[in-house]
């Protein structure tokens, strides 16, 4: 797969992107002293933004010092199906706090008197020893509809052992 270089204005775009979507990423109730206010501002009216690309251009233009490939420096490459892979993996950022899920998620109520004490026991929360039967019967029916006479019978026991439970 052939490498493709992206032109100076695509990662100057890339690069401003990515500086936007990382403006309010910080959370607001940080405990960090150094803690500018006004970068949390929920409005968008602290927000400038240049009012065209030449006006862009021209304020990467100004500080300009060392040329931009050396600060971006992630190869990218185009597959066949338009999709674009990069070499390096996104930067990592902290996850939303309304992403996090908290809470009692994982808790399974059970019958009074039930308890998960093994493996054995959750397999049971799922296959009771009705679905059990169902398995067997139906595995009985299709071993006598394929091998026939030659078909050795299956019971329950013999099933869950075959599953791993004993």
């Amino acid at each position: 797969m052939a490498k493709r270089q992206l032109t100076q204005s695509e990662i100057q775009r890339a690069f401003v992107e990515s500086v936007d979507e990382n403006i309010f990423v910080r959370e607001c109730d940080s405990d960090d002293e150094n803690f500018a206010v006004d970068s949390c501002s929920d409005s968008e009216s602290n927000v400038t933004e240049p009012a065209s690309e030449n006006d862009d251009e021209q304020l990467w233009s100004e500080s300009d010092d060392v040329p931009l490939q050396e600060y971006v420096s992630i190869d990218t490459y185009k597959g066949r199906d338009g999709t674009t892979w990069k070499s390096e993996p996104n930067r990592q950022s902290r996850t939303p706090r309304h992403n996090i899920i908290r809470g009692g998620i994982h808790k399974v109520i059970l019958s009074p008197g039930q308890a998960i004490i093994d493996p054995i026991d959750s397999f049971s929360l799922f296959f009771d020893d009705h679905v059990l039967e169902i398995i067997v019967k139906y595995t009985n029916t299709e071993g006598l509809r394929v091998l026939q006479n030659r078909w050795k019978s299956t019971d329950k026991i013999e099933m869950q052992a075959f599953l791993g439970l004993y």
